[in-house]
């Protein structure tokens, strides 16, 4: 019991935008989690895409702080396209480890493997049915956002936090004059589909060997109003 009681925050966390203070901690929690950053799990990407952060208002990277420490993360990138270029053009030692990377994927025939679950499969492909999706994950223009990673510290989880930060991004993404976030998920990983996207008016499709997942965002529908 008391281990559950301490997955809940005694108060709410502060949710607001990386800074420059922050560089060293967020790159030792990335480095704990290991989140792939355009396939790169190493220190020198997250040093990168954090302090790139912090001058190019298309990477919007929200942290969570409780009790001065960082709890969690969520990223997102607004004009995902032109962002890139102009990251790796700026990055391009980065860029050719990401090429490497990709293409040892594409020749393990990584690329387009379906691995969903079976006890999974009939919810998701009802999902997908009902969705009806049409916009692609290619679509990319300054009102459109794609979430690219969220994370939460481990003693935190299941504590609302993820959804806190999703929120509180979701209210900025608005303000910047968003009106669509997309994500995708590789298909192993069903269970943080249906954690963090099975409510919130999401869309899904399936694309080889990931979900492609789309909604429509505004500042009514992120300060949690509904629209008529």
């Amino acid at each position: 019991m008391a281990s559950n009681l301490s997955r809940q925050p005694a108060q709410e966390p502060i949710y607001r935008l990386l800074n420059e203070n922050d560089l060293s901690e967020i790159c030792d929690m990335m480095e704990n989690i290991k989140p792939p950053i355009a396939g790169m799990c190493c220190r020198a990407m997250y040093s990168s895409i954090s302090r790139y952060a912090l001058k190019d208002k298309r990477l919007v990277f929200l942290v969570a702080e409780y009790q001065n420490k960082l709890i969690g993360f969520t990223i997102a990138i607004i004009e995902w396209y032109r962002f890139w270029r102009a990251f790796l053009f700026r990055h391009p030692i980065l860029a050719v480890r990401i090429v490497i990377y990709r293409f040892a994927r594409f020749f393990r025939n990584d690329f387009g493997v379906e691995k969903i679950d079976p006890k999974y499969r009939n919810f998701i492909e009802e999902w997908i049915a009902s969705s009806r999706l049409a916009s692609p994950w290619k679509d990319s223009s300054p009102k459109i956002a794609k979430v690219l990673y969220t994370a939460i510290s481990r003693e935190h989880r299941r504590s609302g936090v993820a959804m806190g930060l999703q929120r509180h991004r979701d209210r900025f993404l608005a303000q910047l004059g968003v009106r669509r976030l997309d994500a995708t998920v590789d298909t192993s990983n069903i269970s943080a589909v249906i954690l963090n996207y099975r409510r919130g008016g999401w869309r899904l499709a399936k694309k080889g060997g990931r979900l492609f997942l789309t909604r429509d965002i505004s500042l009514e529908s992120a300060n949690g109003k509904k629209t008529t």
